[in-house]
């Protein structure tokens, strides 16, 4: 079957499309039967879920069977293993692929690469390994880098850099950047760079 495209914003990679009209979007099947218009965002994740958006503050995510998971959502997000994300006016929840709950009504929420995550409550934020094990909480901030390193701030404003295996590089840092082969910390003496092996630069 031949299907004639015009105004094409993007093609999903399960086939489907998005089309611009008049100011608007247009979700299509790959049959180019038509999912739903009219809407503000769509896109399409990679395992075949689906959002839609038709009004401000009106999200609506879909698995891929196009059976509903959730709407009247402020916002989603689908990651690439599978969890997902949805906000409500009650806050932020997470989500296994298995759709099992991780944890609701958070302030903030976000996965890594190497499927750690971490959650903010009240009591500032937690990090958690892949099997759900607590590395740190009552963090003020938490971050991962590409080289599974990852950094840990206090409610006092300093940080602590970590390897993959949870052995401390540096602890009482102003500040930490490290990439794949070496990292920047500050102190009071002024930045210092270092190789990731722990060699000084």
């Amino acid at each position: 079957m031949e299907i004639i495209l015009k105004n094409i914003e993007i093609i999903f990679e399960n086939g489907w499309y998005l089309e611009k009209k008049l100011n608007r979007e247009a979700l299509y099947r790959a049959d180019g039967s038509l999912v739903a218009d009219k809407l503000i965002y769509a896109w399409v994740y990679d395992n075949g879920w689906y959002v839609l958006q038709t009004q401000v503050g009106g999200w609506a995510l879909y698995r891929a069977d196009e059976s509903l998971v959730a709407n009247k959502l402020k916002w989603c997000h689908v990651f690439d293993n599978g969890w997902y994300i949805l906000e409500t006016k009650k806050g932020y929840a997470l989500y296994k692929a298995s759709e099992s709950l991780v944890a609701d009504k958070l302030k903030d929420c976000d996965l890594f690469n190497n499927d750690w995550y971490s959650l903010e409550t009240e009591e500032g934020f937690a990090l958690y390994r892949a099997d759900d094990s607590l590395v740190a909480d009552k963090l003020k901030w938490c971050d991962i880098y590409e080289n599974g390193w990852y950094a840990l701030q206090t409610q006092e404003d300093f940080w602590a850099l970590y390897r993959e295996d949870g052995s401390l590089v540096a602890d009482n840092l102003e500040d930490c950047e490290p990439d794949a082969n070496f990292y920047i910390v500050d102190t009071e003496e002024g930045s210092l760079l270092h190789h990731a092996k722990g060699v000084e630069a």
